[in-house]
């Protein structure tokens, strides 16, 4: 997954210090954090969809891609994505859990469509993204795919609890 540019500099300067990345001149790790940092914003900035299906992505994949999507939303580059599909995956509650928490506080505000089909999501991290739901964090939200999933009746009441109340 995309990496937020403070954990790219950050990875940057431990590999230079420990002998894994080489650089011409130590300096030049500063101007490929600031390089990345640019093309990142840029990409993120006029993003629309974000297609990441099929590549077994798990909970720990999403946690650096909440970290992206945070550190693009605070530096105004989110606004423009509107779909999202990570069907196909692997993940599991704390990955949806670190999702949920980014429509949470604001950053997918404009996302109207999400694919979470086949993967590994059950109860508790269903339940965390209702109670997203309930907080208006979906707003926008207008299709949501969660087939093939391991929600049972718990998770089940928490949709529908959510889908009664819209």
């Amino acid at each position: 997954p995309p990496q937020s540019p403070a954990k790219f500099a950050i990875m940057l300067k431990d590999g230079v210090n420990d002998g894994s990345i080489k650089f011409t001149q130590k300096g030049d790790v500063d101007l490929v954090a600031k390089i990345y940092e640019r093309a990142f914003l840029d990409e993120m900035s006029g993003m629309q969809e974000l297609h990441v299906a099929t590549l077994d992505w798990g909970d720990e994949e999403m946690s650096i891609l909440a970290a992206a999507f945070q550190f693009a939303h605070e530096n105004n580059s989110l606004s423009s994505l509107t779909s999202i599909d990570l069907s196909g995956n692997k993940i599991g509650n704390s990955g949806l859990m670190a999702i949920a928490q980014c429509f949470t506080d604001g950053m997918l505000g404009s996302v109207t469509n999400l694919e979470l089909w086949d993967n590994q999501i059950g109860d508790t991290g269903i339940v965390e993204f209702c109670t997203a739901c309930t907080r208006g964090a979906l707003g926008q939200l207008e299709f949501l795919h969660l087939s093939y999933n391991k929600i049972g009746d718990a998770g089940a009441q928490a949709l529908a609890a959510v889908i009664l109340s819209s």
